[in-house]
């Protein structure tokens, strides 16, 4: 595999290795068949020397924040946690916000910390949607999934349970009838129970035949699968490829969710439109069909920002740099009482009414 992959890159031995230390490679069989079909898939998954920049300071887009005293549980919202249950995925995305955890290899949330963040969701009942999520939670066999949900469905404050099955196009056939029954089983909506699934996808070529066959294993059974795609330049950052995507969607019963603007992280500049271009793409979206648009956000530390086509941006240089001033939908308050901090994120401020505004680093089209 080390040898397909610089024979695909040209980048020499030690370069491989230069960036396979910093961020580890991983690409899985039926990705690498598929990567070689697409340079749009290839982009996402093949090592770049442009990794070895150091352009943006960040390391980590949410330092300090999303930290409980229950290892794998995340909590940044009020009405909503996360049970990180693996690091594993099957390949690693050359873009990934989580890098640290997922190209780290943490180890997997224990029994133990699982049984603590249940108890923890079972005390506070302001917690409604919980969300499982890795790596690859699908990686870690039925048996442990099913028993994580029959637990978290009988707390009767929660009644929306989101997996987030991440790639497809990594290997489809993780996306199993078994997998799929399990979740129908405990899928109830006549007792306000549901559970949803989130698969990411960037590019219409990643909607492979497998790909779409793997899906309706969900589906049929009523499970609803919403979707998640990253802005990425050069793969998927013009309004044509967007509209195509999503149509073909709605057309395999996919319903649109977030398109996610690239998250500034050191090693990822490449890979960063501006702002600007996502606001443009939406305005062509908005043309068309409801059911064939997602929501855009951009992501400062607080939290998700939603902008529309008819967004009007306004900018804040510093160091030479622009960023973007966002207005976000928290009270500092709120933020300071669920995150158990006293300071925001660096370039998060406090307006008049006591929302915080953020400074956003803009990326360069």
């Amino acid at each position: 595999m080390r040898k397909e992959i610089i024979k695909l890159t040209k980048l020499s031995n030690k370069q491989f290795e230069d960036i396979n230390k910093c961020y580890p490679i991983k690409i899985s069989p039926y990705l690498l068949k598929q990567i070689k079909k697409s340079k749009f898939i290839a982009k996402q998954f093949l090592p770049s020397i442009l990794e070895l920049k150091k352009d943006i300071p960040i390391a980590e887009p949410f330092k300090g924040l999303l930290k409980t005293d229950i290892k794998g549980f995340e909590r940044l919202y009020e009405d909503r946690v996360v049970f990180k249950l693996t690091s594993d995925c099957p390949s690693y995305c050359r873009f990934c916000y989580r890098r640290g955890y997922v190209f780290g290899k943490e180890k997997i949330m224990d029994k133990s910390n699982i049984r603590k963040a249940t108890a923890f969701v079972k005390k506070d009942k302001s917690i409604r949607n919980i969300l499982l999520t890795g790596g690859t939670p699908l990686l870690l066999g039925t048996k442990h999934i099913e028993n994580i949900i029959k637990e978290l469905i009988k707390i009767n404050h929660v009644n929306q349970i989101y997996f987030a099955l991440g790639r497809p196009i990594m290997n489809p056939n993780l996306i199993t009838d078994k997998f799929s029954e399990i979740l129908a089983r405990y899928n109830n909506p006549l007792s306000h129970k549901n559970i949803a699934c989130t698969v990411h996808i960037n590019h219409p070529d990643e909607l492979t035949p497998e790909v779409i066959k793997s899906l309706p294993r969900l589906t049929s059974r009523g499970i609803t699968v919403w979707t998640q795609t990253t802005l990425l330049k050069g793969i998927n950052n013009d309004e044509e490829t967007m509209l195509k995507m999503y149509q073909i969607f709605r057309s395999v019963n996919l319903i649109p969710y977030y398109l996610i603007h690239t998250m500034p992280m050191i090693g990822t500049s490449h890979f960063r439109t501006s702002v600007e271009r996502g606001i443009k793409i939406m305005r062509h979206l908005e043309q068309y069909s409801g059911h064939e648009r997602p929501i855009y956000i951009v992501i400062p530390s607080v939290g998700k920002v939603h902008l529309t086509g008819n967004s009007i941006l306004r900018y804040k240089m510093l160091d030479g740099k622009r960023y973007v001033i966002l207005r976000t939908p928290y009270q500092a308050k709120k933020f300071f009482k669920i995150n158990k901090t006293r300071k925001l994120p660096e370039k998060h401020f406090i307006d008049k009414r006591g929302y915080i505004t953020a400074y956003y680093l803009d990326g360069k089209d």
